[in-house]
């Protein structure tokens, strides 16, 4: 992604953040990560939502929201971006969304994994 790309994802990300970021939940966070993350594997997907009318748009949204079970608030953002022409930064926006949630939350998310496998009362201590 060139410089351009990644500074127009950024300020779409913010923008959308600023308006509804507050109504984001942690099992948001992982529907979004995950849209992103088979957006960026299949961006040819993306192409679908410029070549078709605008009710058949609207279609391929309601479509994309209930396939991804993200809320409805992510639909403008897709009008915004196919009026412009702009679907193939969707998979970078949806990242720095998320980016934006964590900071945002001050939450960090990882995976402890031992060898051999903790005992229960050891995961408790971990945790």
């Amino acid at each position: 992604m060139g410089m351009v790309n990644a500074n127009l994802s950024i300020k779409y990300a913010k923008a959308f953040f600023n308006l509804y970021g507050a109504a984001l939940t942690v099992e948001d966070f992982w529907l979004v990560k995950k849209a992103a993350n088979i957006l960026a594997k299949n961006r040819a997907v993306l192409d679908l939502f410029n070549l078709h009318s605008e009710a058949e748009q609207l279609n391929l949204n309601r479509l994309f929201l209930k396939y991804f079970k993200l809320s409805n608030n992510f639909s403008r953002l897709l009008a915004i971006l196919q009026k412009h022409k702009r679907t193939f930064l969707l998979p970078d926006i949806l990242i720095e969304i998320s980016e934006l949630f964590l900071n945002h939350n001050q939450k960090l998310f990882f995976k402890i994994t031992s060898f051999p496998l903790l005992s229960d009362q050891q995961v408790t201590q971990v945790l």
